[in-house]
């Protein structure tokens, strides 16, 4: 989606801004439905669960190809989002249910790998299909693609999982659904409305009333839809918090240097794509070696390191110009998601390792709600302070770059917040697993 995302807008006559709901309203519906997911887990076999979800995906997809308006697009993303969360939701309990502790930081290595893999090859099919075709090509690929994987999990998948029935609060979930859904609908309108509109404030404050409402529930009821009393657990909750800053600036910033290379480079979407092709590999090594790591030392060296470096490469993207090389550009992005690889699963890793094996699946829907929330939020928010910067200087020949600019430099600041965690929040001891 981020090199379908500039021909997609242009073609439903959206603007750039408007467009990021794309990936922003796809995070924001895996957030929504991600609540469901350890009751899910707990309640439905494996098997059957992971091919009705591939199902719905493959109808998602379908949806999206077809679209006429970005409305209908956004709602066969939607469909997709609902889907692809309970799929990431179970890969993530198998793999920490099955496997032994001391081995959790390597297999979630390989897993991390698996999921960097992806983005390797799929920029520059994406490219190639949108220059030979359309942005439609790309969700019709993947429909195919999601099929033969559905043929397969016929033959080869199991139900891996015990399963229990549990009761199933509504009143929970729909308060969910207003609390994320308001929340990021008010800061997605930001960009679009200002934040004194209606549309901006209204979503927000009944967002963050629902939530409060929503977190008092889950506190008092004795089989919560999310167990937010797991965030008592220090080392969960600081691990918890680390993944959401992560998570924004992956999502938000991850949009931002594909548009820099269309719009200031003038790249076609092919090009853009074999682009990412270098720094989609770094991200998927990485995760292996990460894993490593912290099997072996633990999560300090990872954690403040690669924080460290976030920061800079990021901080880099500040001050570069139009005159700034492209390899240069490639660079610094490659070193980006080295920094992201080096902090996605060990962080997750670490965070579950404080919990015990019957508390995985709600760990990770907990966990994994509010990182996809974040990352719905970054997407919106740092795209539309870009736009803010470029309005905001738009009698500059250097708007668009100053946009880019500011956008790298707020994704700086934030990432701040990770160094000061990793130095200065969490004891010593509490950086290793043992």
């Amino acid at each position: 989606m981020v090199v379908a995302l500039p021909s997609m807008a242009s073609d439903l006559q959206v603007s750039l801004a408007t467009g990021q709901w794309v990936t922003s309203g796809f995070a924001l519906a895996s957030a929504l439905i991600m609540p469901l997911s350890a009751y899910l887990i707990h309640g439905i076999s494996t098997k059957r669960l992971y091919m009705t979800s591939l199902i719905i995906t493959i109808i998602g997809l379908l949806i999206s190809a077809v679209a006429q308006s970005f409305v209908f697009l956004i709602g066969g993303r939607v469909i997709q989002a609902a889907s692809g969360a309970i799929l990431g939701a179970m890969a993530q309990v198998i793999l920490l249910t099955v496997y032994p502790k001391e081995q959790h930081g390597s297999v979630m290595g390989w897993y991390g790998m698996a999921i960097g893999f992806a983005p390797v090859i799929a920029p520059t099919i994406s490219g190639i299909l949108m220059d030979l075709y359309s942005w439609r090509s790309v969700f019709v690929v993947c429909a195919v693609l999601m099929a033969l994987s559905w043929i397969c999990a016929m033959f080869v998948f199991d139900n891996f999982l015990p399963t229990k029935l549990e009761k199933f609060d509504i009143a929970s979930f729909t308060l969910s659904a207003f609390a994320f859904g308001g929340i990021t609908l008010g800061v997605g309108n930001l960009t679009n409305y200002g934040i004194l509109d209606p549309f901006c404030y209204i979503p927000s404050a009944i967002g963050i009333a629902t939530l409060l409402w929503f977190t008092k529930r889950q506190l008092s009821l004795s089989v919560p839809l999310l167990d937010l009393k797991l965030l008592t657990n220090r080392t969960y909750a600081l691990a918890t918090i680390s993944v959401v800053i992560q998570n924004f600036l992956m999502q938000g910033s991850g949009l931002l240097t594909p548009t820099l290379v269309q719009t200031v480079y003038n790249c076609t979407a092919t090009e853009t794509g074999i682009f990412m092709i270098v720094p989609c590999i770094v991200f998927a090594m990485m995760s292996p070696v990460a894993g490593k790591i912290y099997d072996k030392f633990g999560m300090r060296i990872l954690y403040s390191v690669s924080s460290v470096i976030l920061f800079l490469m990021l901080a880099a993207m500040a001050v570069a110009t139009e005159e700034t090389p492209l390899f240069v550009v490639l660079i610094i992005y490659a070193v980006r998601n080295a920094s992201l690889a080096m902090l996605m699963m060990p962080l997750i890793t670490w965070g579950m390792s404080a919990l015990p094996k019957e508390q995985i699946a709600q760990g990770t829907a907990v966990m994994n709600t509010f990182k996809n929330v974040a990352g719905a939020i970054g997407s919106a928010v740092i795209i539309g302070f870009m736009a803010f910067v470029t309005q905001l200087t738009a009698d500059s020949p250097h708007a668009i770059m100053y946009g880019f600019n500011g956008a790298f430099g707020f994704s700086a600041a934030i990432s701040m917040i990770m160094v000061v965690i990793a130095f200065f929040f969490i004891k010593r001891e509490n950086y290793t697993q043992k």
